[in-house]
């Protein structure tokens, strides 16, 4: 999130401001100190950032509650997810173009998008803006 918020030329403090967060609490979450916020701060935060805020859901490892209210009122869905999940690349890839998925490199991929880490890109101990 912090390579986002450079190029998008904003300070911590602007954007911690725009999305109703203390600017120390952004600052957690760019260097992975803090969990993944919830489903409504990423979308605040992809607002202010002007990402599609599913890709910012993804990039921090959450599922959107859409997704989970489907699961949990569709068993069969449910059972389309498990089997998604345990399929090889080439067929995630197939059904990735057939459901109109890109890459998520595009635009919010750093070399440290795990689950539960809110794109942190800058593992050194510079400080932030």
């Amino acid at each position: 999130m912090q390579s986002l918020r450079k190029a998008k030329g904003k300070t911590q403090r602007e954007v911690a401001a725009a999305a109703g967060i203390d600017f120390t609490y952004l600052s957690k979450l760019e260097h992975g100190k803090d969990p993944a916020p919830s489903e409504d701060l990423i979308n605040r935060l992809a607002l202010v950032l002007e990402v599609p805020a599913e890709y910012l859901q993804a990039a921090a490892g959450k599922v959107p509650s859409t997704v989970r209210r489907r699961v949990d009122e569709n068993p069969r869905f449910a059972l389309l997810l498990k089997r998604l999940a345990e399929s090889d690349d080439a067929i995630l890839d197939r059904h990735y173009r057939l459901a109109g998925v890109k890459d998520i490199q595009s635009p919010v991929h750093t070399s440290d998008d795990r689950p539960g880490r809110m794109l942190r890109d800058d593992r050194s101990h510079r400080k932030s803006q």
